[in-house]
């Protein structure tokens, strides 16, 4: 069992059902389309706690580790909400940052027949994390942290990369479009570790070709994902393995599936397991989150 903290975004996600929500195809792609000024009817609603820190902070909790979290809500009824199921979960809950001043960031998933959907969010108190907020002391004094997604907060980032200064402790990353805009532009450095992980989906990895080695050579074990066609990992700057992922003929939404992914493999890996393990458990994690609504009901536990 390890001490680990999850850095990054906490938020209500609320699930909108309807027959109706079905995509129409046009020349410029895509669309869900409504009638404007129409009431339209919900066949069913669930509400949920998501953002990414959330997501993986439940999921290595039930996979047995000591883990708290560090991410910002408001003080309002949505706050609780989350809160409420962290604490649920076992997660600590100590390093949450309320502010009176700021809203619970919230998304909207509209679900169609066929499981597509449209996400809406507002992302409000859970993109004001700042470097004040971060609690270096008590960073320092855990084994691992997974960051996801601070919307490229550049003084939140320069803090806790602080954490890392003549340290042995190593992270997981799972960065957002933003901080990746940086790396690639150097805005961002990266922290000098030797056993560090670092996930990004396909269309994230094809937007850094120019920095593609530096992040094989930085990190120990990179992983690319591509949902149901599977992925590659890199170990130690080389491909070690593509994966596939499990058929997915019984999945139901995929929200939260790549920060369940993440979490299996973070996990076996801090269990000292081998790679293959860790792929497996990726792989079994994230396909049964996809078989259930929400990020969270489908988490497996150790």
């Amino acid at each position: 069992m390890k001490k680990i903290t999850t850095i990054g975004a906490a938020l209500v996600d609320i699930f909108l059902d309807s027959p109706s929500f079905s995509p129409q195809d046009t020349v410029d792609g895509r669309f869900l389309c409504q009638p404007y000024g129409h009431k339209i009817e919900i066949a069913d609603h669930f509400v949920t706690s998501g953002g990414a820190a959330t997501n993986v902070a439940v999921a290595l909790a039930r996979r047995g580790h000591d883990v708290s979290i560090v991410a910002e809500l408001g003080r309002d009824h949505f706050a609780t909400f989350v809160k409420n199921e962290l604490i649920r979960e076992r997660v600590d809950t100590h390093y949450l940052i309320q502010e009176k001043s700021e809203k619970t960031g919230c998304s909207v998933i509209l679900r169609g027949p066929g499981g597509e959907r449209t996400v809406m969010v507002s992302r409000s108190a859970s993109a004001m994390l700042d470097d004040y907020d971060i609690p270096l002391k008590y960073l320092r004094s855990r084994d691992w942290i997974h960051l996801s997604s601070v919307g490229g907060n550049l003084n939140a980032l320069g803090e806790i990369w602080k954490v890392f200064d003549n340290s042995d402790m190593n992270f997981s990353w799972n960065p957002g479009r933003r901080e990746l805009e940086l790396l690639v532009t150097g805005e961002l450095p990266i922290p000098a570790t030797s056993g560090s992980m670092f996930f990004v989906n396909s269309d994230e990895w094809a937007l850094i070709p120019s920095i593609q080695n530096r992040i094989l050579t930085s990190f120990k074990y990179v992983v690319v994902t591509a949902g149901e066609v599977g992925g590659v990992i890199y170990v130690d700057g080389q491909k070690f393995a593509d994966y596939n992922a499990i058929s997915q003929g019984q999945a139901v939404e995929a929200t939260g599936a790549g920060d369940a992914f993440a979490a299996g493999f973070v996990s076996t890996i801090l269990y000292e397991r081998p790679v293959e393990e860790a792929i497996m458990a990726a792989v079994n994690n994230a396909d049964s989150v996809i078989r259930y609504v929400g990020a969270k009901q489908g988490l497996l536990s150790f």
